[in-house]
């Protein structure tokens, strides 16, 4: 190109522009792809172990795996002192452990707009 336009002048027609919006990543894109697929992942583990657990959850559904024999009778679940004290303590730690990521993420988000970090959230903050 060089040796057939020697002596010719270029000029600029049109300044480039920069876009007003960004074309990509689009954060809301992100985040949805990202939703669903935390979504999938969820429903599919429950849907898995679901389908893997072959423990007995009621009468009729014993009734329907013996075919046509009825239940006589049903042992009820024995729950000792022990048994409801570990539960309340599992419940408790997990309560404490969603209230530590709670706060831990509340305070990032408020200690971001105060010292002016900025965040790439899909979605506008109210405040």
């Amino acid at each position: 190109m060089e040796k057939r336009q020697q002596g010719e002048q270029f000029r600029v027609v049109d300044y480039a522009q920069p876009p007003e919006v960004p074309i990509s990543p689009s954060p809301m894109r992100i985040a949805l792809v990202f939703l669903a697929l935390g979504l999938g992942t969820g429903a599919g583990i429950i849907i898995m172990l679901e389908l893997l657990d072959s423990t007995v959850k009621g009468v009729k559904q014993l009734e329907g795996w013996s075919g046509d024999i009825p239940c006589v009778s049903v042992i009820p679940l024995a729950q000792t002192e022990g048994d409801k004290r570990k539960q309340h303590l599992v419940n408790i730690m997990f309560l404490g452990i969603n209230g530590a990521i709670f706060v831990v993420g509340a305070l990032v988000i408020v200690v971001s707009k105060l010292t002016g970090l900025v965040l790439e959230l899909p979605v506008p903050l109210p405040f």
